[in-house]
């Protein structure tokens, strides 16, 4: 394995890891309000392009981590989405 690989892992891994806070606050609270969907949105579809692009080139660690980040930001949206629908009833 390569320095850069290790570096891209090392990296990934870190902003991978960053999401963890949010999440489980959002769970806990479950409250998401002040989490923006535009936001959210531009985020998940800006992943998925930069984990194309990571296949694209043949990078594993840019494909798989940033396909993980897709996968907690996609799930943020669905928890700001329920717990607004179980507030409002």
């Amino acid at each position: 394995m390569l320095l850069a690989d290790l570096l891209g892992y090392a990296g990934g891994l870190l902003l991978t890891v960053s999401a963890f806070p949010q999440i489980a606050l959002v769970y806990k609270l479950k409250n998401a309000s002040q989490l923006s969907y535009v936001w959210l949105s531009i985020l998940v579809v800006g992943l998925a392009i930069w984990s194309i692009y990571g296949l694209s080139i043949n990078s594993m660690p840019i494909f798989v981590l940033d396909c993980i980040q897709v996968f907690l930001y996609s799930a943020l949206i669905v928890m700001k989405a329920t717990y607004a629908k179980n507030k409002k009833e």
